[in-house]
């Protein structure tokens, strides 16, 4: 298993549980949050492009992409826009 198909759902309820902040601690939750963004912007990266896997050629055709390009789009890690 690759790192790019990683289940990060562990990271995922690791980064929602909530706890009671101090004030002070604001600038910390911020960071936090933008942080678990990112996360979850690779994840739903990476779950886009197994799915583009999924598709037929009939169905790649439909929305203007060709297997070649599908492979090539797979095949970066996903941190890579």
């Amino acid at each position: 298993m690759t790192l790019r198909f990683l289940d990060l759902t562990l990271l995922f309820k690791f980064l929602a549980v909530e706890t009671k902040l101090d004030s002070n601690e604001h600038h910390a939750v911020s960071e936090r949050k933008a942080w678990y963004k990112q996360v979850q912007l690779m994840a739903d990266r990476a779950k886009q492009r197994r799915e583009l896997l999924s598709l037929s050629d009939h169905q790649l055709n439909d929305i203007g992409l060709t297997r070649k390009q599908v492979i090539a789009e797979a095949k970066k890690p996903f941190w890579v826009a």
